[in-house]
């Protein structure tokens, strides 16, 4: 139901010997010229075999195409972006470049923005070099609420940008429909709009994220309160009676879309919040509050939130795949899911109360929710992170890419955030609400765990893996971290900046 294939490609070339001093020089160019026709993502050069004897030995050619390429850097950093108002990231990624796009909001100008701020809380999209330098930063959006929730990078190097907004702006291809509609921006590598849409009804709708399919198709989630307008089609027969439901959209790469799906219990509430795709079409996790369909494991009553998974399929015309439920009678809310490289999949959130056998026990306040299904969707294991207090995770990742002299591969990373330290961390919790980041096992042990922050609040919503087997964190900071280096840019002092570190392989 749920297997497929989202592994990432494996960086490891081959170089035929020559003993030849010209030979040399040739891998130089070819392998430079393969890299640039191919796209290939170079990862590290740890991963690079090199066979004894060889006259000036293909690691030198690697090392050419490294520096010319500017390839995968293995450099930590901190930096911080924003004014005197509160700005935050809601979603970041590594680009095929080896740099950082990163998206969220900002209630004020600061900068030089390639578009000015409108008002209110804008959408907000920046891009960094491998290093976390500022490369461009722009804001879109209307003089009411509006955010930027998750980015894409396609095929092309161009961005797809989802999120929310409460009113109109641009030229959009589909109008704004009233209230709080979910929002889709496409964007050129250097920041410029190439077109926007709305989605949406009069009333309140939210924007996820943008999941692209091998067809080029995206799948653009999120949470409508009706039947969408602008939309062409159903995946399902009818409308559930639900004041909230989650949305599926299909699109075309310019914005055109094709079907769309809205599930949920016919009383009650739904959401759709993030999304993976798999070879055979996507995994959607989100929330309910009661059970609706034929799922493997039922909803937990009380009309609290369950955990919520869907499958969808990747045909011309999506069938639904199998579903399940995971709650304990209080709040579950998921934040993100992955397919790991076994296939199965990993889903992350938080919890209000225990249910089952975890492998590590509920802590007694909201915590950090770890969930593995097989790739059949079949329940495998779940643990808590936490302590009495508040803790949330936001994002998952699996490690594929560290030097094997790490061990860090197959390991599984949980970030987020905690408002009061727990486990034997390697870095202390400083104080407020700190960046959380935990390793585990691939069969959820808990390996290390770390907090990164200011004395005030510090929050991380987004996380993921980078190409050098380290990860990067991201989301909103009162202040300057404590123990992790000068940062590339300073925090503002205004009241909330938004934040992103780097962390190599090693330090965590």
């Amino acid at each position: 139901m749920f297997a497929s294939g989202d592994t990432q490609s494996d960086a490891r070339r081959s170089a035929r010997k020559n003993p030849k001093i010209f030979a040399g020089w040739t891998r130089i160019f070819g392998l430079l010229l393969a890299l640039l026709i191919a796209g290939d993502q170079a990862r590290c050069l740890e991963s690079y075999e090199c066979r004894d004897g060889e006259i000036l030995c293909d690691l030198q050619a690697y090392l050419a195409v490294y520096a010319l390429l500017n390839s995968c850097s293995t450099t930590s950093f901190s930096t911080y972006q924003g004014g005197a108002g509160a700005d935050r990231v809601k979603h970041i990624i590594q680009t095929a470049n080896f740099g950082y796009v990163a998206v969220g909001s900002a209630d004020q100008s600061f900068g030089a923005p390639l578009n000015p701020h409108s008002g209110g809380t804008d959408q907000w999209i920046a891009r960094f070099d491998q290093n976390g330098n500022l490369l461009w930063h722009t804001f879109f959006g209307s003089a009411g609420a509006d955010a930027a929730e998750h980015v894409l990078e396609l095929a092309d190097g161009s961005l797809m940008v989802s999120g929310f907004a409460a009113g109109s702006f641009g030229a959009p291809i589909n109008a704004h429909a009233g209230a709080a509609d979910m929002t889709l921006m496409k964007l050129n590598a250097n920041g410029g709009l190439i077109w926007n849409t709305f989605f949406g009804t009069a009333m309140a709708d939210g924007g996820g994220e943008a999941i692209l399919r091998p067809d080029g198709l995206i799948w653009y989630l999120g949470v409508s309160a009706g039947s969408l307008v602008g939309n062409a089609g159903t995946i399902i027969s009818g409308v559930p009676g639900g004041s909230r439901m989650g949305a599926a959209i299909l699109i075309d790469a310019n914005g055109a879309p094709s079907l769309y799906g809205l599930l949920g219990p016919g009383a009650g509430t739904a959401e759709f919040r993030s999304g993976a795709a798999t070879d055979t079409g996507i995994i959607i996790v989100g929330q309910s509050t009661a059970g609706f369909g034929t799922p493997i494991n039922g909803h937990s009553g009380g009309g609290d939130d369950d955990i919520y998974l869907q499958a969808l399929t990747n045909e011309a015309s999506p069938q639904l795949g199998g579903s399940t439920f995971l709650g304990a009678g209080g709040a579950d809310v998921s934040q993100d899911v992955v397919e790991l490289s076994t296939k199965e999949v990993l889903i992350v959130g938080r919890s209000a109360a225990t249910t089952g056998a975890p492998i590590n026990a509920h802590s007694g306040g909201a915590d950090m929710t770890v969930v593995k299904l097989t790739a059949s969707g079949v329940y495998s294991y779940h643990t808590y992170l936490g302590q009495a207090g508040t803790d949330r995770a936001f994002g998952t990742a699996e490690i594929t890419n560290a030097p094997q002299d790490t061990g860090l591969n197959g390991s599984l990373i949980v970030a987020g955030h905690s408002d009061a330290t727990w486990g034997s961390p390697l870095k202390p919790h400083i104080g407020g609400d700190d960046f959380t980041l935990a390793r585990l096992t691939a069969s959820g042990t808990l390996t290390t765990n770390s907090f990164y922050g200011s004395s005030g609040i510090d929050q991380a919503f987004a996380m993921t893996a980078t190409c050098d087997g380290g990860v990067v964190m991201a989301g909103v900071s009162a202040g300057e971290f404590s123990g992790v280096g000068v940062p590339v840019n300073a925090h503002s002092a205004g009241t909330e900046d938004a934040a992103i570190l780097k962390l190599a392989p090693g330090e965590f």
